[in-house]
């Protein structure tokens, strides 16, 4: 489907986070439509890649953007990807073309996304800010259930800037 954007989420918790982007939000793969130009993997989970390549059209970019480990993947290259000559892109952020820089240097970047960054209301986007010498609960925490978790910030002063979910 061309101009809509589709997250697959199964988490409702962050589904209900993503509401301002305006998309269509499903919890499931097999709810994405069969004729998909454009696909952002950024799951972590390259066994997703194999199903993803049954709901792309002709022609079809996957933007891989997740960092698979040390998991043993192997991708289906196979007659769906072949047949409808499927383009996979790794995007890789610790590194930026240098055909996409322009005049711009290191500092000039950073200054740039800082202020972008400051522009953004990312607040509804977090929903634990805790001091970072509560770390560890945290993470005791998560490993228990990262259900209630959309994103969890340290503050390394001991400050809490937002309020706590916990």
């Amino acid at each position: 489907m061309f101009g809509e954007l589709f997250i697959v989420e199964k988490n409702q918790l962050r589904r209900q986070a993503l509401g301002h982007l305006h998309a269509h939000r499903l919890s499931e793969l097999h709810d994405l439509p069969n004729d998909l130009q454009l696909v952002f993997e950024l799951s972590g989970c390259a066994a997703l890649l194999e199903p993803l390549f049954e709901r792309c059209q002709q022609d079809a970019r996957l933007i891989i953007g997740s960092w698979y480990g040390d998991q043993n993947n192997q991708i289906p290259l196979n007659t769906t990807f072949h047949r409808r000559r499927l383009r996979l892109i790794s995007s890789q952020v610790s590194h930026i073309n240098l055909d996409t820089v322009g005049f711009q240097n290191k500092n000039q970047r950073y200054q740039l996304v800082w202020r972008l960054l400051e522009t953004l209301a990312l607040e509804p986007l977090i929903s634990h800010c805790q001091p970072f010498t509560g770390a560890a609960e945290i993470f005791k925490e998560l490993l228990k259930d990262p259900g209630p978790f959309l994103q969890v910030c340290f503050d390394y002063k001991g400050e809490n800037h937002v309020s706590s979910g916990t």
